[in-house]
């Protein structure tokens, strides 16, 4: 099975229409459906979050300036409806033809000939389509570092890290941020980072991450071989847009991989997951908000 989860919101019939008050509003009441999820197989994203897909309707292209003025949100629904591509096709298109230009990447990478990702990266408005993402991409990463007050070099260390977990899994990468975000939550996660570092620190994903004891990858510097190649793999994407889109899938706290462990496995073939956030132990999202902007 393989689960594709498509992220953004709405296309009206004449107009793109920004989905921030949609995906409030989504986020709002599925504050517990992926608890009831949990219930299933593996998660089916497509069941929690809102859905794009590409519709009969073809918008009018517009040059680079206009499409940089829009909205993330527009930007996207404007790229899958103008050259009619699944999201999630594309981010495997784009990373497909980044990974065939690199040299000596030990690890092997299939593609299906006959996949909507390789068939994206053979069509003649590819290298055009390729363009407004990075555009797009570029935009999420700003508003990432911006939500999360990041500066780039500590967003990209968390992002490498979640890549040595979750390689080319769009999937994993959006749960392992959605792990790490959970932690900002958490009063125990919280409490224990801010005493290492400094008061408030635990409310940080890049502190979480470098916390003593907690990811192995950070410690041992394995992220830094992902460096170099890091748009290259799917879960880099589906990291940033766990930050951009805000959504939780899941409420566990720790994750390993499938032969060290029994837990819960959210998506087929992916990491074990353990150790939900206890009621008591939840920091609510309004005093998380109200403590990261102090």
């Amino acid at each position: 099975m393989n689960i594709k989860k498509i992220i953004c919101g709405i296309v009206a019939v004449t107009t793109i229409v920004s989905c921030n008050e949609y995906l409030k509003k989504v986020a709002k009441e599925n504050k517990e459906t992926y608890i009831e999820s949990l219930d299933q197989e593996y998660i089916d994203f497509a069941q929690v979050l809102p859905c794009v897909n590409p519709t009969d309707l073809n918008n009018s292209k517009i040059s680079e300036d206009d499409f940089r003025k829009l909205s993330i949100f527009e930007m996207q629904n404007y790229i899958i409806n103008t050259y009619n591509v699944n999201y999630f096709d594309l981010v495997d298109a784009i990373t497909l033809k980044m990974a065939n230009k690199i040299k000596g990447d030990s690890e092997d990478i299939k593609f299906n000939l006959n996949s909507e990702a390789f068939k994206i990266t053979k069509r003649d408005d590819f290298e055009e389509i390729r363009s407004l993402f990075n555009i797009l991409f570029e935009a999420k990463f700003n508003y990432a570092l911006e939500k999360e007050n990041l500066n780039a070099e500590d967003l990209d260390t968390i992002l490498e890290s979640i890549i040595v977990y979750s390689k080319y899994s769009y999937e994993e990468g959006y749960l392992n941020m959605n792990l790490i975000e959970n932690r900002t939550h958490s009063n125990y996660f919280v409490n224990l980072v801010s005493n290492e570092f400094f008061d408030g620190a635990g409310f940080n994903l890049y502190y979480q991450l470098i916390a003593k004891n907690q990811f192995e990858v950070y410690k041992n510097k394995k992220y830094q071989e992902y460096s170099a190649n890091k748009l290259a793999y799917p879960s880099y994407y589906g990291a940033i847009d766990n930050i951009v889109y805000g959504i939780s899938v899941h409420d566990y706290l720790n994750f390993t991989l499938p032969m060290f462990s029994t837990g819960t496995l959210l998506v087929e073939n992916g990491n074990v997951y353990s150790n939900p956030i206890p009621l008591e132990d939840k920091i609510d999202s309004d005093t998380l908000t109200i403590k990261r902007n102090m």
